[in-house]
């Protein structure tokens, strides 16, 4: 029957320390559990510091039906446990004394509760062990106490799933008018309040943006602008304000809070800073027919902490963009203008000695383009007759001298025509000579014709198989022309065979942009550096500037023709580069932003009326 009884009590002790209950029935409960886990326990006892409870008069003690008397031996080493802030082991006689037990529970020196444990063991090995339990079961009076003192002076803790559910009607709209309306109305049909008003900071003025139940509000309104002073007052402190005040003179001003009760004709008026970071960005104002309790003024002072970031941030995301860059470009200024931020500083600095320099210091300025150089003089060598290719001796990159072969024609047909021409004329001489013989003057006239027709015809043929060798008339190199593929091929008169550009006489055609050309003129002076020979520039000066417009990579390109200062003997006709010509003094800013500045200038033309 006993040990039921125990268990009854163990299964109590269980679900009130589960409920972890304010009153001291958790203490008690706890003792119960600590005792029931230890071996030979025949009572316990714990002993509350004065103020820790309601109930401390008498200890409580273990098993509960017994009496909170204890003796003087337990008297004894509760005080030198109190007196040394540290647990005390009195072993049994030898008579079959009990044991004593004695652990202090202390925070931060102070002792807050002693508990003691007589045990009837055979066994003192088993003390220690029970003094280990009772050493990590302290921790539980230790949290019970500190929580006692976290509430003290508190009707009830404020409930955490009504702070969240006002504070989520603020979190849950999109839009700031929407979430500042929500909150005010939330707050005020939790806490049956006469009117919840919410104000943030415009220009350095407090403004009210929301009303619990109202869609609108009049900023002339006598009581419009109370509350609005009430909110100033309580921002400017950076405190909460709350009428009427309490027997404790903390010296806040209340002076506009006070007007605001006084036209609400009784009961309260409450303000709460609504802060974002460590700036007071808005307020949030209650009035209540009645006196705020302590639990209503936690839950709103709860409610502003967690309300205010958010609500400042959907404030900042619903402004127009004009705004949003002007807070953006405010906040960097008194960053770069207040302490400390050094680099930013630094970056500032050498930034603006950049912008100076740019605008007062001067460069040559240059136009940049692609460039190509060009022969300035190219040869043609054609075929002089009709006849078939023979021979070919060059190919392009080739460079010749004057009077080098270049290519040859087949001349057996040449030769048989001289032959069969020179027959003729040997047959037209002994004709002429035997007309001369017989005085036969006209028909040595006609044969004489003849001869000489026949002449004709062999300088011809003799004038063509000198030139069946094709010879270099300049001094170059070979641009176009391999016929080392068109062997025994029939060319035609006036085929061109060979292109020859000489060796010293280049051009360089620079493609400026129609964008700059109107900066180019004769005789401006500039360089080209070449993709083939990047290790040297090479200077030229302006020829020409033709009227020739051309395409190039989309864009509209001018010719301009422009002479070597000096030629090169690796200059090559289409050697690609990228010139600058040299078009005179600027500004550096006006280097590098006239591009821009005229685009700007050309789109603003094209879209403005």
């Amino acid at each position: 029957m006993t040990e039921q009884i125990v268990n009854a009590e163990a299964a109590t002790a269980w679900t009130v320390f589960g409920a972890y209950e304010r009153s001291s029935a958790f203490l008690g409960a706890w003792l119960t559990l600590q005792c029931e886990s230890l071996t030979g326990v025949e009572r316990g006892w714990l002993f509350l510091a004065a103020g820790e409870t309601e109930e401390t008069a008498a200890p409580i003690v273990y098993p509960s039906g017994a009496g909170a008397r204890s003796d003087s031996a337990v008297d004894d080493i509760v005080e030198q446990s109190r007196e040394l802030g540290q647990g005390i082991v009195l072993p049994g006689g030898a008579e079959g004394t009990p044991a004593l037990l004695a652990y202090p529970i202390t925070d931060d020196g102070a002792v807050l509760a002693v508990v003691v444990v007589r045990l009837s063991v055979a066994d003192t090995a088993m003390l220690e062990p029970a003094m280990r339990q009772l050493q990590w079961g302290a921790g539980w009076v230790l949290d019970w106490t500190r929580r006692q003192q976290r509430f003290s002076g508190r009707a009830d803790p404020v409930d955490v799933a009504e702070v969240f559910k006002v504070f989520a009607a603020a979190v849950g709209p999109e839009a700031f008018g929407e979430a500042c309306a929500a909150l005010t109305t939330q707050l005020a049909d939790l806490l049956s309040l006469d009117r919840a008003s919410l104000g943030f900071q415009r220009r350095h003025r407090m403004r009210i943006v929301a009303v619990s139940h109202a869609s609108q509000t009049d900023p002339r309104t006598d009581t419009v602008r109370r509350i609005q002073e009430a909110m100033t007052e309580a921002a400017d402190q950076s405190a909460v304000i709350v009428v009427p005040r309490g027997p404790v003179d903390d010296g806040i001003i209340t002076k506009r809070h006070e007007a605001v009760l006084a036209a609400l004709d009784g009961g309260g008026v409450a303000t709460f800073p609504l802060a974002s970071g460590d700036r007071v960005v808005g307020a949030l104002t209650l009035e209540k027919g009645s006196a705020f309790s302590r639990r209503e003024l936690d839950l709103c002072d709860a409610i502003a902490t967690l309300s205010g970031p958010v609500l400042e941030e959907k404030r900042r995301n619903d402004r127009m963009l004009p705004a949003k860059v002007a807070d953006t470009a405010a906040g960097q200024l008194a960053k770069l203008l207040g302490p400390r931020y050094l680099l930013r500083k630094l970056i500032a600095l050498a930034l603006i000695a950049t912008v100076g320099a740019a605008v007062f210091a001067k460069a040559t300025y240059q136009v940049s383009a692609p460039a190509v150089t060009e022969a300035e003089a190219r040869r043609v060598v054609a075929a002089p007759f009709d006849g078939y290719l023979l021979e070919s001796h060059v190919r392009p990159g080739d460079t010749v001298k004057v009077g080098q072969a270049l290519a040859g024609f087949d001349t057996a047909e040449l030769v048989l025509e001289r032959l069969g021409v020179q027959a003729d004329r040997n047959q037209r001489s002994i004709k002429y000579q035997d007309a001369i013989g017989k005085y036969e003057l006209a028909q040595a006239k006609v044969l004489k014709a003849e001869i000489q027709q026949l002449d004709a015809r062999l300088e011809l043929l003799d004038s063509r198989l000198r030139r069946s060798t094709i010879r270099a008339p300049i001094d170059g190199f070979v641009v176009s022309g391999d016929l080392s593929q068109s062997i025994g091929e029939p060319m035609s008169t006036g085929q061109e065979l060979f292109t020859l550009a000489p060796l010293s006489a280049f051009r360089l055609v620079v493609k400026v942009d129609e964008r700059d050309i109107a900066d180019i003129a004769p005789s401006q002076a500039g360089s080209v550096v070449l993709a083939a020979l990047p290790d040297q520039a090479f200077g030229f000066r302006v020829r020409r500037v033709t009227p020739v417009l051309e395409a190039l990579d989309g864009r509209n390109a001018y010719r301009i023709e422009a002479r070597f200062d000096d030629i090169s003997e690796r200059f090559r006709p289409g050697l690609e580069g990228r010139a600058r010509i040299d078009v005179g003094e600027r500004n550096l800013f006006w280097i590098w932003t006239h591009e821009i500045v005229a685009w700007l200038r050309l789109q603003a033309w094209a879209w403005l009326p």
